[in-house]
C-alpha cells in the first residue's frame, strides 16, 4: 500500500489542477457512483458487492459528495434471467440512513438525473489478475489495455461513445472507459475515483474486489440496513400464518448446482427426521429448495409426518422475490438446517444471528452424519 499520506497528496494536487480548470464537480452530491456486479454471478453473492460498495462511499464522502446509484439484480439461477430494480428487495431508505448519503436506483437515475445519452461520463473496468503473495495480502491497481474484443462486455465504437450490457437496459451509453487490473479491496480505489473529473462514475466488475474490514462494528451496521422490502416481508409473514405453525423447523436444500456436493439421499432424510423426533416443539418441516418435484430427496421427505411445506410459486411474484420470502420464512424458523458452503444459507444465518436468535438453532449444514454438522464458518455481529 501507498502510504495515506501520499494518496493524500497525489489527491490534493489533482483535484486543484481541476479546480483551475474548471472542471472538478460542484455542488453537493453532484457525483454520481454506478457499479455492475458480473452477470454469472448469484444474487446472494451480488448483493454482498453492495456492502464493498458502502464502504467505498464511505470513504468518498469524506471528501466529495456523492449519491450512489444501486444496479438492477440478475441471477443465473433463475429461469427467468429478468433483471429487477434494487429496491424490489430492499428499503432504500434504511440503507441510506446507516450509509448517510442519498440513494437511488438505476432506474431513476436514467430517468431523472440523465436521461439523454451519454448517461455515464465514466466506466472504470475493472479485473482481477494480480496473484496474491502467499505470505502476505497487498494492494494494487494498474491500468490495462482494453482492446476490442468480440466477447468484451463493453465495445468503444466511436469516440465518446462505449455501448455494452448496462444492467440489461436498452440504450445506455458511456463516454469513456479505461481498464485497470486490481488487487485489493474497494478502498484502494478511492483516490482514483476522487480524482476523477467525471460527474458520474460506473464501477464495472464491481465483485473484483475484497470486502473492507469484514466483520467490524461498521460491517455489522450496514449488513443490518439491508432490509427487505415490506411487500416480501408482508408474504412471508402472510403464508407463515396460513400455513406454519408457529414452532417449525426449515432446510434450505440446495440441489440443482450443488448435486455433486449434497449429501447422500439418505443421510438428508435422517438428518431431517433427528431434527423433528429429538425437538417435539418442532411441529412442521419447511423445505425451501430449488430442486425439481422429482427429486429423490422432496420423493423421500414426502414420507415424513409431518410432510414437507413448500412455498407455492405463483404469478404474483418473480422468481427473485419467491426466494426472498423463502429466505425470510428460513429466518423467522425455530430451527433452521442450511447447506453447506451456500450464499443463499450464510444470508439466512446471517439475518438469524442479527435477530438474536440461538446460534444452536442456525448453523446446523446437511452432510452425511444423522446428527447433523455445524458450519464452522461463524461470524458474530458486532453491533
Amino acid at each position: 500500500n501507498f502510504p495515506k499520506m501520499v494518496w493524500k497528496g497525489w489527491l490534493s494536487l489533482l483535484v486543484v489542477a481541476q479546480l483551475a480548470a474548471g472542471t472538478a464537480p460542484t455542488g453537493r452530491y453532484s457525483r454520481y457512483l454506478l457499479y455492475t456486479v458480473n452477470p454469472g454471478e448469484g444474487f446472494n453473492l451480488a448483493r454482498d458487492v453492495y456492502l464493498r460498495i458502502a464502504f467505498l462511499m464511505k470513504e468518498l464522502n469524506k471528501e466529495q459528495h456523492w449519491t450512489l446509484v444501486l444496479p438492477s439484480f440478475g441471477n443465473p439461477h433463475w429461469r427467468n434471467r429478468q433483471y429487477e430494480p434494487f429496491d424490489t428487495f430492499f428499503q432504500l431508505d434504511s440503507l441510506a440512513k446507516t450509509l448517510g448519503c442519498p440513494i437511488m436506483t438505476v432506474q431513476e437515475y436514467l430517468a431523472t438525473v440523465r436521461p439523454k445519452q451519454p448517461q455515464i461520463d465514466q466506466v472504470f473496468h475493472f479485473q482481477l489478475k494480480f496473484k496474491r503473495p502467499p505470505t502476505s495480502f497487498y494492494t494494487r491497481v494498474q491500468e490495462c489495455d482494453y482492446g476490442p474484443h468480440p466477447n468484451a462486455q463493453y465495445q468503444i465504437n466511436s469516440p465518446e461513445r462505449v455501448e455494452g450490457t448496462f444492467w440489461r437496459l436498452p440504450h445506455v451509453v458511456a463516454r469513456d472507459l479505461q481498464c485497470y487490473h486490481v488487487l485489493g479491496d474497494s478502498l484502494v480505489i478511492a483516490p482514483l475515483l476522487l480524482a476523477s473529473s467525471a460527474q458520474s462514475v460506473l464501477i464495472a466488475r464491481a465483485e473484483a474486489f475484497a470486502q473492507p474490514k469484514f466483520g467490524s462494528e461498521l460491517f455489522w451496521q450496514l449488513r443490518a440496513s439491508m432490509q427487505f422490502a415490506p411487500a416480501l416481508r408482508a408474504a412471508a409473514l402472510a403464508f407463515q400464518q396460513h400455513r406454519l405453525p408457529s414452532s417449525y423447523l426449515a432446510v434450505h436444500l440446495r440441489r440443482r448446482d450443488f448435486i455433486r456436493r449434497s449429501p447422500s439421499t439418505s443421510s438428508i432424510v435422517q438428518q431431517l427426521q433427528h431434527a423433528l423426533v429429538s425437538d417435539t416443539s418442532l411441529e412442521a418441516l419447511f423445505v425451501a429448495t430449488d430442486a425439481e418435484a422429482d427429486d429423490p430427496v422432496l420423493v423421500e421427505l414426502a414420507k415424513l409426518v409431518p410432510a414437507p411445506i413448500r412455498l407455492a410459486v405463483d404469478q404474483t411474484w418473480s422468481v427473485g422475490q419467491v426466494a426472498i420470502i423463502e429466505q425470510i420464512v428460513c429466518s423467522n424458523a425455530a430451527k433452521f438446517i442450511g447447506t453447506k458452503d451456500s450464499t443463499f444459507t450464510f444470508r439466512i444465518q446471517e439475518e438469524r444471528d442479527l435477530a438474536g436468535l440461538d446460534p444452536g438453532t442456525t448453523h446446523e449444514v446437511l452432510c452425511e452424519e444423522a446428527i447433523g454438522c455445524e458450519n464452522k464458518q461463524r461470524w458474530k455481529p458486532k453491533l
